[in-house]
């Protein structure tokens, strides 16, 4: 099993392997990490979403255990969908929140009708897929005229100190393959999708990663980093 993850970011070098495999062992603990970028992804992301969502159709895609999905229902949103390729995440998802439907499948090829969604949240997902502009096309395509979409990612300049993601499996350190894309990249590829940009924030770290014990987990002192571009936050609609 995957133990608890020591780190977020691990130092390059480690075992690759494809997403799938790894978020499929990953998902029982995975609502346990206490990952220190969520402090700054959760609220951030949170920010652009609406805050009343009544009557709207929503999904969080690559959503794992479901946290957005959360999100969704409690802001008023019916019903909710999660999509996610990880057999083990949408599992553990089920037994740990109610209301949501779980529904496995590919971001390059979502199992949603064409125009079914009225908003749409993709939580640090969209770098694990090679062709960007396929996934985005994929989101345009099941939201409806006016539906909203809302990303979060790893900012590649997170990657310059010479991290990457992972999570420690069998005493190995294990790295999800990714493809990080830079803000301009996915600018460009939402437009080409037909996604309409209205707001991209380039998310640094800052004093909401104080309350984590950073040399406990092995990462650098808080004022190395302070400053260093480390997430993306972008709100899209489809015209």
């Amino acid at each position: 099993m995957l133990g608890a993850a020591r780190r977020w970011w691990r130092r390059r070098g480690s075992r690759r392997l494809e997403p799938r495999q790894v978020f499929d062992c990953l998902g029982d603990s995975y609502d346990e990490l206490d990952n220190p970028l969520w402090a700054l992804e959760r609220p951030e992301l949170s920010a652009l979403l609406p805050a009343g969502l009544t009557g709207q159709n929503a999904a969080d895609l690559g959503g794992g255990t479901g946290h957005w999905g959360s999100v969704l229902l409690r802001r008023g949103a019916r019903p909710v969908v999660v999509v996610d390729l990880a057999f083990g995440m949408l599992r553990a998802g089920t037994a740990a929140r109610a209301g949501l439907l779980w529904v496995q499948g590919d971001l390059l090829h979502l199992p949603l009708a064409s125009s079914s969604l009225d908003v749409a949240v993709a939580g640090c997902c969209l770098s694990y897929v090679q062709r960007l502009g396929q996934a985005l096309r994929e989101c345009a395509r099941i939201l409806r005229p006016g539906g909203l979409l809302l990303i979060s990612d790893y900012h590649p300049d997170g990657l310059k100190p010479g991290w990457t993601r992972g999570f420690t499996l069998r005493n190995q350190e294990i790295v999800p393959r990714t493809f990080e894309h830079a803000p301009s990249q996915l600018a460009a590829a939402a437009r080409q999708a037909g996604l309409s940009l209205e707001i991209l924030r380039e998310i640094e770290a800052d004093q909401r990663l104080a309350r984590f014990n950073r040399e406990a987990r092995g990462l650098e002192p808080l004022e190395t980093i302070r400053g260093l571009k480390v997430l993306i936050a972008a709100r899209l609609h489809r015209p």
